[in-house]
C-alpha cells in the first residue's frame, strides 16, 4: 500500500475542519434564537407582572371610592369634617402613592346652581363659585378633595361635568353602577411647572335607599360621584419604584391612552439610565379598566433583562464549537499522518499482508466514516469521544460507550498492565503506546486489538487525556497461529528423500 501524498493529507483534516465551523455556525444561530426566544419569554413574563400589578393597583384606588360612596350610602350626613377623617384614615400618601387626592363632586341641575353656591359660601367660602362659568343643563362641582392642599384647592369648586373628555367617564359611571376611568387629561391641579398627563377614576353615588335596577333608576338616583385625580408619571414612577425597582431602569416603556401607540396620546415615558441597542423586539399590551383602554409599549434597555446571560451562553457555544473545530482538525492530521506512516511502514515489512494494509491505507475520514475505532479519554480514564467503528468493536452503542471507563474494555488478564501505561502516559512517563492486547466485546466474545496511543496535551502542555487508535487484528492472529500450528506440525513428521548417491534411498526425520 503507498502512502497518501503529502498535500493530500490536508483533504481530510480540512474536511473535518469546514464540517465543524459550518455544524457549529447552525448551532450557534440555533442557540442565538433559542435564546432571544427565551429572553423574550421572560420580558413578556416580566412585563405582565407589571400590566397586572398597574391594573391592581388602579383596582385599590377604586376600591377606596367605593368606601366613599359607601360613607354617602349611610344614610348619615357626610360633612366636609367627617369626608377629611375618612381621607386620612386611609394614608393616601403611604398606601396609595401616586394618587393627587379622594373627592368628591356632587351633581345638580341648573335650577340648583344658587342654592349650591350659597350654601358653600356659608361653610366658611365667601369667595365659592362654580366654575367654569356659563349656563348648562346639569352641572357638578367638586366640593369635598383630600389631601385639601394648595394644589388640590385649584380644584375646588370645578365643574368636570363641563369638559366632554370627563363628562363622558362620569356618565359612564352613573348609567353602569362602576368605576369608570377617564381617558387622558391634564388635570386642574396642574401649574405651569412639570406639567404631566393625567387621567380620573369615578365611583357613582346615589341617594340612599333609592332603586338601582335600570340605568334611568340610577341616573335619577345620582347625588354625584366619589373620584379620584391621578397624575400618570408619578403614579407610574412610585410603582415601578415601589414593586419593579430591579427594571425601573432597565425597562424603555411607554403607555398611551387608548387602543394605539399614537403620540399625541403619550400618557407616560421613563427613560433609563443607559440605551442600549434594541435586540430583542418590542412587546406590546393592552390594559383595560373602567371603560378605558391603555396602550403599553415596553422593550428592554440595559441588559436587556437577561439577554446578556441568555447572549453570553451562545457565545461560549460559539468559543467552544471553534475550539472543538480547530482540535478535531489538528487530531484527524496527526491520526492521518500517523496511520499514513504505520501501514506504509507495514507495507514494506510484510508483503503478504499487503492487500490487507492497501485497504487500512484507504481511509478517507476520521470517526464515524473510519476503519478502526478512534476514541478520546479524560485524565480520568474515561470514554469522552469514540466513532461508530469502536461502537462495532465492541457491538456496544456509542452512547452507552461514552462515559464508561477504558480498561474496563480490555481483557481481565490485561487490565493491570492496562492501566499502569494508561497511569504513565497521563503523567508524561511514556510519550506514547503502541501494543497488541487482548478486548472484550459486550457479547462476551475476546478479540485482538492493535493500540496506538499517546496523551492530548493542551497549549500550556498539560495532559487533558489519551488519544486513542484501536484497529481489529484478530485475523492476523489466527493467521500467526495458524502458520505456527502449520511449522509445528511440519518439523513432526518425518520426510523421506531420493538420494542419487549410489542409487539410495535414504530416509530422515
Amino acid at each position: 500500500m503507498t502512502a497518501l501524498r503529502p498535500h493530500r493529507l490536508f483533504v481530510i483534516p480540512l474536511a473535518v475542519l469546514v464540517a465543524g465551523l459550518l455544524l457549529t455556525w447552525q448551532q450557534w444561530q440555533s442557540t442565538q434564537e433559542r435564546s432571544q426566544a427565551l429572553a423574550l419569554s421572560e420580558f413578556r413574563q416580566h412585563l405582565e407582572h407589571m400590566h397586572y400589578g398597574l391594573e391592581q393597583r388602579l383596582k385599590a384606588n377604586a376600591q377606596i371610592l367605593r368606601g366613599v360612596a359607601g360613607l354617602f350610602a349611610s344614610g348619615e350626613p357626610v360633612t366636609r369634617q367627617r369626608f377629611r377623617e375618612y381621607a386620612r384614615a386611609q394614608q393616601l400618601d403611604r398606601t396609595y402613592p401616586g394618587i393627587q387626592g379622594v373627592g368628591f363632586s356632587q351633581f345638580f341641575p341648573a335650577d340648583g346652581l344658587a342654592r349650591h353656591q350659597a350654601r358653600i359660601r356659608a361653610e366658611g367660602f365667601p369667595d365659592y363659585a362654580v366654575r367654569p362659568p356659563g349656563a348648562r343643563q346639569d352641572y357638578s362641582a367638586i366640593i369635598y378633595l383630600e389631601p385639601f392642599d394648595w394644589r388640590n384647592q385649584r380644584a375646588f369648586g370645578y365643574d368636570m361635568y363641563s369638559d366632554p373628555v370627563r363628562q363622558a367617564a362620569m356618565r359612564r359611571a352613573a348609567l353602569s353602577g362602576q368605576p369608570a376611568m377617564s381617558e387622558r387629561v391634564v388635570l386642574v391641579q396642574e401649574t405651569d411647572r412639570d406639567v404631566q398627563s393625567g387621567f380620573l377614576i369615578y365611583m357613582p353615588v346615589y341617594r340612599p335607599g333609592a332603586a338601582l335596577d335600570t340605568a334611568e333608576d340610577r341616573q335619577q338616583a345620582l347625588l354625584g360621584w366619589a373620584y379620584s385625580p391621578l397624575r400618570m408619571q408619578d403614579l407610574v414612577d412610585q410603582f415601578l419604584a415601589l414593586e419593579h425597582p430591579d427594571h425601573r431602569q432597565r425597562l424603555a416603556l411607554q403607555i398611551y391612552d387608548g387602543t394605539s401607540a399614537l403620540p399625541e396620546r403619550l400618557m407616560y415615558r421613563n427613560t433609563p439610565a443607559v440605551e442600549m441597542p434594541r435586540i430583542l423586539p418590542t412587546v406590546t399590551e393592552t390594559l383595560q379598566f373602567g371603560g378605558g383602554t391603555w396602550t403599553l409599549v415596553a422593550s428592554p434597555a440595559q441588559g436587556n433583562l437577561h439577554w446578556t446571560s441568555h447572549q453570553s451562553n451562545a457565545n461560549v457555544l460559539l468559543g467552544a464549537g471553534l475550539l472543538l473545530s480547530w482540535l478535531l482538525a489538528a487530531i484527524s492530521f496527526l491520526l492521518v499522518r500517523q496511520q499514513q506512516q504505520a501501514l506504509s511502514a507495514l507495507a514494506d515489512m510484510q508483503s503478504a499482508n499487503r492487500h490487507l494494509a492497501d485497504k487500512e491505507t484507504l481511509i478517507r475520514t476520521i470517526y464515524d466514516s473510519s476503519s478502526v475505532g478512534i476514541f478520546l479519554m479524560d485524565a480520568s480514564g474515561h470514554l469522552t469521544h469514540v466513532n461508530r467503528r469502536m461502537s462495532e468493536l465492541f457491538l456496544c452503542p456509542q452512547e452507552q460507550l461514552v462515559g464508561s471507563e477504558y480498561v474496563g474494555l480490555i481483557h481481565p488478564a490485561e487490565r493491570g498492565v492496562a492501566r499502569e501505561r494508561m497511569l504513565k502516559l497521563l503523567a508524561q512517563h511514556l510519550p506514547s503506546v503502541d501494543v497488541e492486547r487482548r478486548y472484550v466485546r459486550q457479547d462476551g466474545v475476546e478479540f485482538w486489538g492493535h493500540l496506538s496511543g499517546r496523551p492530548l496535551l493542551d497549549s500550556q502542555g498539560h495532559v487533558q487525556g489519551l488519544v486513542g487508535v484501536l484497529a481489529d487484528i484478530s485475523d492476523r492472529k489466527k493467521s500467526e497461529a495458524a502458520a505456527e500450528l502449520a511449522r509445528i506440525v511440519f518439523e513432526a513428521i518425518p520426510v523421506g528423500r531420493w538420494s542419487t548417491w549410489r542409487g539410495r534411498w535414504l530416509e530422515s526425520t
